[in-house]
């Protein structure tokens, strides 16, 4: 059977919807102060959010600098192949 959810790549690591949600308001923002505001919560709790996923997942996802956040390859390969899913998910919802 397909699993056709948009988050299946990350649920079937034990990621919760509220860390897919994080991953991607980091990923889409650059910068983890950013992505505070955008979320409604503030950068130190945000910041452990995203510690807890990156050992939840086993590798970093992000490489943090005073700049911002950029993903690392592993990250990259994450938000392309969750974005696929979600891509997919969208497309059989349509189809019903």
């Amino acid at each position: 059977m397909l699993i056709e959810h948009p988050c299946y790549v990350l649920r079937y690591m034990g990621v919760e919807l509220a860390q897919w949600r994080l991953f991607l308001a980091v990923a889409d923002e650059g910068s983890l102060g950013r992505a505070a505001v955008r979320l409604g919560t503030d950068q130190p709790a945000l910041s452990r959010a995203v510690r807890r996923l990156e050992l939840t997942i086993g590798t970093p996802l992000f490489i943090r600098s005073p700049t911002g956040t950029t993903l690392t390859a592993a990250g990259a390969r994450l938000l392309e192949q969750a974005r696929s899913e979600g891509r997919a998910g969208r497309a059989a919802d349509e189809q019903r």
